[in-house]
């Protein structure tokens, strides 16, 4: 096409005001507004507490979401303060059993109990109670989420022995 007609031909065009405001208008740049910004940030406010809890119950190898707590002489302890190991487990048929275990300075047991299911029992047959109290035995593996109350009382008896009543409730 000739440049001269095309000049020619559209030089007697003359647009209004209101068409050259709405063409200066369409080439100005405009700011685009996101309209989700607040559910953008609500979801990524939710994503670093989810991060947070994991990383949380990681730190702290579980105990976030089991539950195992312990009461020595009516007053509720960390088990590790007190030398006391304390693990809950499960199989995969869902049979339970917890494990307590009293350790003196140099981590040698001195004592220790379970209670549990007669099915868990039966599966355990040696009663290495300071093993289950390491590392996972046969088909067992730790509860992460049991919900463990551990009642000791320990008495001093006249002689300077001690006597000591456990009472676990696995639930």
């Amino acid at each position: 096409m000739n440049k001269e007609y095309y000049k020619s031909a559209f030089s007697m065009v003359c647009p209004s005001e209101e068409a050259i405001e709405r063409v200066l208008s369409m080439t100005e740049t405009r700011k685009k507004t996101f309209r989700h910004k607040g559910l953008i940030i609500v979801l990524a406010v939710i994503a670093a507490l989810i991060c947070g809890t994991f990383t949380v119950n990681a730190a702290t190898d579980g105990k976030l979401f089991g539950n195992i707590r312990v009461v020595l002489n009516g007053e509720e302890v960390n088990p590790e303060e007190h030398n006391i190991k304390c693990k809950a487990y499960v199989d995969d048929e869902g049979n339970k059993i917890a494990i307590v275990g009293t350790y003196d300075s140099n981590g040698n047991l001195q004592g220790a109990c379970a209670s549990g299911s007669i099915g868990a029992f039966n599966k355990i047959h040696d009663g290495n109670y300071d093993k289950l109290l390491e590392e996972n035995v046969d088909s067992f593996s730790e509860d992460k989420d049991a919900d463990l109350d551990v009642n000791i009382d320990d008495t001093t008896t006249e002689t300077g022995g001690h006597c000591t009543n456990v009472q676990m409730d696995y639930k």
